[in-house]
C-alpha cells in the first residue's frame, strides 16, 4: 500500500497560513513565556485542520486552561501525551548546554 503525504512549510505569521489541511503537526511558542502566545496557533490550527498535534508545557495549570480554551475554539482534546524534550542552549539567558522540558502533547480534534 502506497500511502502519500504533503507536507508544506511556511516561514511568516501564522495569519499568512491559508487553505485547508487534514493534520497540522506545532510547537507554537510557550504560553508560560508570552501570555497566550499559544492560543493564537491553535486558534489558527483549528481554522485550516482537522486533527491538531500541538506540543505545550506540562503543568497542571497549563492543562486546564488549553483544555477550556480549546473547547472555546471549537475544538476538543482527544488524548495528552506526555514526553520530556531536550531544548539546546540557543538564548543568551541559558546557562546550561542543555534544558530538559517536561511537555505534553495534544492530540485535538475539530469539532
Amino acid at each position: 500500500m502506497k500511502v502519500g503525504v504533503k507536507v508544506n512549510f511556511v516561514a511568516g505569521d501564522i495569519e499568512c497560513v491559508t487553505g485547508h489541511f487534514d493534520t497540522t503537526i506545532m510547537n507554537p511558542p510557550f504560553g508560560s513565556w508570552r501570555r497566550g502566545a499559544d492560543v493564537k496557533f491553535l486558534r489558527k490550527a483549528l481554522e485550516i485542520s482537522d486533527i491538531i498535534y500541538s506540543l505545550h508545557k506540562r503543568s497542571v495549570s497549563t492543562r486546564t486552561f488549553l483544555k477550556n480554551r480549546i473547547a472555546s475554539l471549537g475544538g476538543r482534546v482527544d488524548r495528552i501525551y506526555e514526553m520530556r524534550i531536550l531544548i539546546p542552549r540557543i538564548f543568551s539567558f541559558h546557562r546550561k548546554k542543555m534544558y530538559p522540558v517536561d511537555v505534553d502533547l495534544y492530540r485535538i480534534l475539530k469539532d
